[in-house]
């Protein structure tokens, strides 16, 4: 592996990081595991693989140099077939990084939405009216997330269910 290889996996990480989100999302269903946990867990880990990679890297440019090789003689006691085998898997998993986050890469740059930490009774009563208030708690039952798009969009409503048609 090369520097330049290690700042593609970099680069695809936070797109790798959203597009496990969203995966999880469609096989498990919105939640608080799927959109606000499971994208920092798999983006930190994705770092980590990155660091690991660099390590392997640079271990392998100082022994070329050095003529031996400190990670395969203390981490891996000499076992050549682990140590490669470990190289190996981490370039694996890095060609999935950049891969996946490449073809997910309109995730990030566009924004699909960030989490805003104002809390939903504040919202409601900073942005609707005050007479809609109580029909717009009820519309959103207990599935109420303040987000803020990062790119503005069109949003149709609908009528149906139990709100009046005058909300």
């Amino acid at each position: 592996m090369t520097g330049a290889f290690i700042l593609d996996v970099i680069a695809a990480v936070p797109a790798f990081a959203v597009a496990a989100g969203v995966t999880a999302n469609m096989s498990l269903g919105t939640s608080a595991l799927t959109t606000s946990i499971i994208p920092p867990i798999v983006e930190t880990a994705s770092y980590g693989v990155a660091v690991l990679s660099g390590v392997f890297t640079v271990n392998e440019i100082y022994s070329s140099n050095a003529g031996h090789n400190e990670v395969l003689e203390k981490v891996f006691k000499d076992n050549t077939s682990a140590y490669e085998g470990v190289g190996e898997i981490l370039a694996l998993i890095c060609m999935g990084i950049i891969t996946t986050g490449t073809v997910n890469s309109g995730l990030v740059s566009k924004g699909v939405h960030y989490e805003n930490n104002e809390s939903v009774e504040d919202f409601i009563k900073n942005n609707v009216h005050p007479g809609f208030q109580q029909n717009v708690k009820e519309a959103f039952m207990s599935d109420a997330r303040v987000t803020t798009l990062k790119q503005d969009t069109t949003v149709y409503r609908y009528h149906g269910g139990g709100a009046s048609g005058n909300s």
